[in-house]
């Protein structure tokens, strides 16, 4: 390669220029990690509602205190903002990214990966929780990397406006409402097969008790049933037993008086005989 110059800044240079490109106090040289420089998750912060916030039409930026947690919802966006403000000369270009320990949670940057020559003040990053649970981070954690390389003249074309200090509402409004990811949809379904079960179990159990009704009801006026024809036969029966002892009494009558009149007959003949 010989004696030109290479592009991207080594950790040495950085260290170097450190004074000009970060402009926060209390931030220096220990921060360097190999060729880029590490940042930190700042003051703000902007997260997506998702389906378990009572009010997602109320939800706004939040103000973080030092060292303050804050989770970040599978399936959700997250506005971040740096602790560190930073101040890219008309020399040079920036390149930004998360840490890869991060990123193998499942949070993606979906936000720009540079920063143009002449920008001041906070990085905004946008990420997107792509994994299965969420992520906890908390202000102060050293999140982002970024690189430095210089480009081969010194550029008029520069990044010019006030510095960022704060998170802009306008980039917030486009995604102020809850985002249905895949994950969030795949959990609305889950709930809904849920309460089909539930109900089914509900139906199924007012099925069963109506059936045991109907059995306990039909027991019943089967036995009705025959206790009544029972009863009926019975009442049949007694006339007919009535009858039967009225003509049995009248057979003993008859043969009573039949045997009270051959007695005088046979009284007779034994005088006779006399």
């Amino acid at each position: 390669m010989g004696g030109e110059e290479m592009p991207f800044w080594s950790g040495e240079k950085l260290e170097e220029e450190l004074a000009s490109c970060i402009t926060t106090e209390g931030y220096g040289a220990e921060n360097i990690d190999c060729a880029s420089y590490t940042l930190h998750v700042g003051p703000e912060v902007f997260i997506t509602p998702d389906s378990y916030e009572p009010n997602p039409s109320q939800n706004t930026k939040r103000k973080l205190a030092k060292d303050e947690a804050f989770n970040i919802p599978s399936g959700q966006f997250a506005f971040l903002l740096t602790e560190e403000a930073v101040s890219i000369s008309d020399k040079c270009i920036a390149f930004i990214s998360m840490k890869a320990s991060t990123k193998f949670k499942g949070l993606v940057n979906v936000s720009g990966f540079h920063v143009d020559p002449g920008y001041k003040g906070r990085l905004v990053f946008s990420v997107f929780n792509a994994g299965p649970m969420p992520i906890k981070l908390q202000r102060g954690m050293p999140l982002f990397l970024m690189w430095l390389a210089d480009l081969d003249r010194q550029t008029k074309k520069q990044k010019i406006h006030p510095p960022i200090t704060d998170l802009d509402l306008k980039i917030l409004d486009p995604i102020h409402g809850p985002i249905f990811s895949p994950q969030t949809i795949s959990e609305s379904v889950k709930s809904f097969k849920d309460d089909i079960k539930d109900e089914v179990h509900k139906v199924n159990n007012k099925v069963t008790g109506l059936i045991a009704t109907v059995s306990i009801l039909s027991t019943l006026v089967v036995g009705l049933v025959i206790f009544q024809i029972n009863h009926s036969n019975g009442e049949v029966a007694k006339p007919s037993e009535r009858k039967s002892t009225l003509d049995s009494e009248k057979s003993m009558s008859d043969t009573k008086n039949l045997d009270a009149n051959k007695l005088p007959d046979k009284n007779k003949a034994t005088d006779k005989a006399q």
